[in-house]
């Protein structure tokens, strides 16, 4: 649908949460308003409305609107573009969704389709073509109100919670919505109801794997809905509504999906806060990322920082880590996977991984500090612990010599003497923090806090990555980066960054078992960053690959068969990755052929041979492609290296009676197969 003139896009952001998950950081400043990486998670909201086309914003809040408020009035000064109209509404009477629509009702400032959000969600989506969609099915569906929009996920995605797990189930065709219940509200009545649905309904989906945006494309008639019908009270309640009358009115809702490089997500609890910064860390989040606007410089390894920080001249122990103006970080310090604000300083032989550090904020030597939050003007003195979990309130000392439990909540209230010198030692101010809330939602997710934050993406099976695996921090030595090169010449010198960093990030993540979803998010963001070709990427990743196979498997200087088996099993998930079709299975060959005849010795050549086996067994490689490949004898010539081998030695390759012996094996197996 093209856009009329004079039509403007408007969008809704509802600034208020229903909980505070975020202890005394949340009572102390609006939780949408927590520094994220550079700015606050709402400035990150309207930096998506911007750059996907929205016009009009309104904001709605309740609670800590003189903070909302300052917070837009600053943004504003920031927006260069004039098309970008942001407004603050204010009551204390809108304590839900419900009163905040039948507030836009009462002021009528709504006047066409609009999105609805909330103000912790970091996006990406193109929201000006979702409403263009979202009109033209409402020209064929007069009676559609709402599209809601999902992300396609694993359901074991760290972002749900157990209070949204639902049940979706919508027409195969046209994607209306036909069922929507909690799964914690089941009850056996409801069979019948699914027994209805499905008779009626010949093609259908059925979705358990969606991560709820909580972003919906609402129709006009949605505010008037809610205006009439008091029980409204939450987008959920709106949604039954729905589909329970649907029969009586004809009201319908669409259900809209989809998948990377797409990217939304909302930052409401510290798991969700602790995703979204390691993905934008990891650019998943494109182009919401830390060096967009020039905010921060970008640097090897995932390193941001903006000019003013000062980090160690060895940075090797530093990964995903992002770091803020007038900043110092002492030397063998160890941190990953974290966030540091401005004005903070990070003494000598500082551990830490999956730590958010508001502005600020001092520690000492010797910390070791691991999934936790530290608001603003904390001090950490020395040799403190503060286990996962922790989140650590405004102006609170700590320490020293202390280790802070799991799941501590510590805020700086009331005198000298209400201080608890057992939580916070015996020079440090605060005490444990008690939520005034009772909500047995929060306390069902708050549950799964200790066992979720800082972990991986997904949960795959045991085989694929150890049970204790963290967020990817690195104990293991660098690659000897002259060693990488065998003696090679790289093509360009970018391929020769990449190929060394993706050996580094292998070798690493072979060393200390990390899962291999982590492993491919540190490849591809290397890959961006070192314009990479995709058609080079499948011969650079497979020979480092086998590289870092090789290394990894050598006992006292010898390969052990065993060893190269079981590492090679672990990262068959990976390789699946970037080993598809037909030309990436070619291209994998070529380069662990190449490999091989650079150290041509008995025992590379069994490493290949055995390797070759695996990955056929694995189903990466078909049986087609390796005779083709042996039978061919293409010259060894990639973007690894600019030299071409002599095709004497790859004929010397082909008669070794190990390499004849698998092939031999394989035309069997082929003809086996065509027999049957």
């Amino acid at each position: 649908m093209i856009a009329k003139p004079d039509q403007v896009y408007q969008a809704v952001v509802v600034c208020d949460t229903s909980r505070n998950h975020f202890g005394p950081i949340g009572k102390r400043l609006a939780p949408c308003l927590i520094p994220l990486i550079g700015k606050s998670i709402l400035h990150f909201t309207l930096d998506s409305l911007k750059a996907s086309g929205i016009q009009d914003v309104h904001l709605f809040c309740s609670l800590h609107s003189d903070q909302i408020r300052s917070s837009i009035k600053s943004y504003q000064a920031t927006v260069k573009s004039t098309d970008f109209k942001l407004t603050v509404h204010s009551s204390e009477n809108n304590l839900s969704l419900g009163d905040t629509i039948r507030d836009i009702f009462a002021k009528s400032i709504i006047n066409g389709d609009f999105i609805l959000l909330y103000g912790d969600t970091v996006c990406n989506l193109p929201f000006k073509r979702l409403l263009d969609e979202h009109k033209s099915l409402r020209a064929k569906d007069k009676q559609c109100v709402m599209t809601l929009l999902y992300q396609k996920s694993s359901p074991t995605h760290l972002a749900k919670k157990k209070s949204d797990e639902t049940l979706i189930i919508s027409d195969g065709k046209s994607d209306r919505l036909l069922c929507y219940e909690r799964l914690r509200d089941q009850e056996e009545s409801h069979s019948l109801k699914y027994l209805s649905i499905f008779k009626s309904n010949p093609n259908l989906k059925i979705h358990y794997d969606l991560l709820d945006t909580h972003i919906s494309i609402c129709a006009p008639a949605v505010i008037s809905l809610f205006y009439d019908n008091f029980d409204y009270q939450s987008r959920f309640d709106f949604i039954r509504g729905i589909i329970d009358q649907e029969e009586i009115l004809g009201n319908t809702i669409y259900v809209k999906t989809f998948n990377e490089p797409l990217y939304a997500i909302r930052a409401m609890s510290p798991i969700d806060y602790d995703r979204v910064a390691q993905d934008m860390l990891n650019r998943w989040t494109y182009p919401l990322v830390p060096d967009s606007e020039n905010q921060f410089t970008y640097h090897r390894h995932h390193i941001y920082k903006q000019e003013s920080s000062t980090i160690p001249s060895d940075s090797s122990k530093l990964k995903n880590v992002c770091i803020g103006n007038n900043t110092t970080i002492g030397s063998r310090a160890k941190i990953t996977n974290s966030v540091i604000g401005s004005n903070c300083r990070i003494g000598e032989n500082v551990r830490m991984n999956c730590v958010y550090v508001l502005d600020n904020v001092a520690i000492e030597n010797d910390c070791h500090l691991d999934s936790c939050i530290l608001d603003e003007k904390t001090i950490i003195k020395k040799n403190v612990a503060v286990l996962p979990g922790s989140i650590i309130g405004q102006n609170v000392i700590l320490g020293p010599h202390l280790s802070v439990e799991k799941g501590s909540l510590i805020h700086l209230a009331g005198e000298a003497k209400s201080f608890d010198l057992k939580v916070v030692g015996d020079e440090g101010r605060g005490a444990i923090y008690e939520s005034d809330e009772e909500d047995e939602e929060e306390e069902e997710d708050q549950d799964n806090v200790l066992e979720k934050w800082g972990k991986p993406l997904e949960e795959y099976p045991e085989e694929y990555y150890s049970s204790d695996s963290e967020c990817s921090g690195s104990n293991v030595d660098h690659v000897d980066h002259d060693d990488v090169d065998n003696g090679l010449t790289f093509e360009t010198d970018d391929a020769r960054k990449y190929y060394i960093e993706a050996l580094d990030s292998l070798l690493r993540g072979i060393s200390e078992n990390i899962l291999w979803k982590n492993l491919i998010v540190e490849l591809n963001a290397s890959k961006h960053a070192y314009n990479i070709q995709y058609s080079d990427l499948s011969s650079l990743i497979s020979r480092a690959i086998m590289e870092a196979i090789i290394k990894s498997a050598k006992t006292d200087g010898q390969l052990s068969p065993g060893k190269i088996k079981s590492i090679a099993m672990k990262l068959v998930p990976l390789i699946k990755n970037y080993i598809k079709d037909t030309q990436s299975q070619k291209d994998c060959l070529k380069a662990m052929e190449e490999f091989t005849l650079c150290e041509y010795t008995a025992s590379m050549i069994a490493a290949m041979v055995q390797l070759i086996n695996v990955f056929y067994n694995e189903d990466i490689l078909d049986e087609e492609i390796i005779l083709h490949w042996f039978k061919a004898s293409e010259a060894v010539y990639s973007s690894v290296h600019g030299v071409e081998h002599d095709p004497s030695k790859q004929k010397l390759l082909r008669s070794e009676k190990i390499v004849i012996k698998l092939i031999e094996w394989l035309e069997q197996a082929e003809e086996e197969s065509d027999s049957e």
